[in-house]
């Protein structure tokens, strides 16, 4: 996959690569990667986003997405 982003935080603009991007309560989240290795693991991030800006995910959302990511991570279609 070679889906590169230009992404911007309150720390700046950073190029990262989007693995799946999926919408809750018509906001849309990404899971992206720095390709930071920690571990021995890929390092992923979640974020919501509003246009290339990020913007921190409400607490209330964490067990949705973290559900959701199961699902991914399991073949199941969460659509």
């Amino acid at each position: 996959m070679n889906n590169k982003l230009k992404l911007s935080d309150s720390t700046g603009t950073f190029e990262a690569e989007l693995l799946r991007s999926f919408e809750l309560d018509n906001k849309t989240y990404i899971i992206y990667t720095k390709n930071e290795i920690d571990n021995n693991m890929l390092k992923l991030y979640v974020s919501q986003v509003d246009g290339n800006r990020l913007v921190n995910v409400e607490q209330s959302k964490w067990e949705e997405i973290k559900q959701f990511m199961r699902n991914w991570i399991n073949g199941v279609n969460n659509e």
